[in-house]
């Protein structure tokens, strides 16, 4: 009989050695490989609007990297680095943003979460098809392993109900099994997928913000963007104005600049003034732009009513460059 180091079983890489870094390796390529096949469609700059692209991706290239993970156990943290830079690469190609634009950014603009939530949510609801199962082989299969892990019967443990558990944990979840385990009920399958939704969405804000709350590159994107799991204003615009894609796709590229690492004055070449802050600047200082902003106030007084142009006025430098940046002021 042939031996293999490797082989394939139902789409999903086995190795003889029990490594995962192949399968992961090969996840990778194919969400990469999938987005570039659709790209032809239209996702480009001033293409499709990023999200409706985002819907193809998560329908498409997602499911195509992701498949068989509600069996993926024990990834180390180099295999999720490298499946959320595949992420992190086809959330850029849909904005088409510049390759070292913020990964935190780039994915809030979209309103992707992560990938590790995503096989989370995979594991999750697989959790629940089990506990859900009518009396079969399968079911047993799956209830002696599960009381061997409680019951501490193995040494090592890994695999599937280890990884459950750990999720389960990680989510404040840990009480629906532990009623599964003592009564034999569960949430059933609509049930338990709204509540999945919610505290991953939930867990998955909170650790984004406490993310950006702590760094200055931030400092003027939080104020722009705060959802994690809703896209970005400006794309939901560009959606019923077609039109403005090109100024709305500028002013998004314009949210994603992170403030030089120094405060060193720098002098404008084009007016001569110094700054800290080129944006902050170009909307409300440079005198090469005196008359585009003249013609700026003079639309907002001709069409806003007297307390908004009287409130944008009064805002410091900063805050009316966030205004002028996101309709969210």
């Amino acid at each position: 009989m042939e031996e293999h180091d490797k082989i394939t079983h139902v789409g999903v890489i086995l190795s003889a050695n029990l490594s995962s870094s192949e399968r992961t390796n090969s996840a990778c390529s194919k969400g990469r490989s999938a987005l570039m096949s659709i790209m032809g469609i239209g996702i480009k700059i001033y293409g499709i609007n990023p999200i409706t692209s985002t819907n193809l991706y998560q329908k498409i290239c997602l499911p195509s990297a992701l498949y068989g993970s509600e069996l993926w156990n024990s990834l180390t943290q180099t295999e999720l680095l490298q499946l959320e830079k595949m992420q992190r690469f086809c959330a850029k190609k849909i904005q088409s943003l510049h390759w070292r634009t913020r990964s935190d950014m780039c994915t809030s603009l979209i309103g992707l979460i992560r990938v590790e939530a995503h096989i989370d949510n995979s594991k999750l609801r697989f959790l629940g098809r089990l506990c859900n199962m009518p009396p079969m082989l399968c079911k047993s299969i799956f209830l002696t392993r599960l009381f061997s892990f409680k019951l501490n019967c193995t040494v090592r443990k890994l695999g599937f109900i280890p990884d459950v558990h750990r999720i389960l944990k990680k989510y404040g979840l840990l009480n629906y099994l532990e009623t599964f385990t003592d009564t034999g009920s569960f949430p059933r399958k609509q049930i338990w997928k709204i509540i999945l939704r919610d505290r991953i969405r939930d867990y998955e804000q909170n650790q984004w913000q406490q993310r950006i709350s702590t760094d200055p590159d931030f400092d003027r994107f939080r104020l722009l963007h705060t959802k994690l799991n809703e896209p970005s204003i400006l794309w939901k615009i560009a959606l019923r104005k077609p039109g403005l894609v090109p100024q709305l796709s500028l002013l998004l590229r314009l949210c994603t600049l992170t403030p030089a690492a120094d405060n060193e004055l720098n002098e404008c070449y084009k007016c001569g003034l110094m700054y800290n802050d080129v944006l902050v600047h170009l909307f409300t200082a440079c005198h090469a732009l005196d008359e585009i902003r003249n013609q700026f106030w003079s639309f907002i007084i001709d069409n806003c009513d007297v307390e908004y142009s009287t409130s944008l006025n009064q805002l410091s430098d900063e805050m009316c460059t966030c205004a002028m940046l996101g309709p969210t002021f």
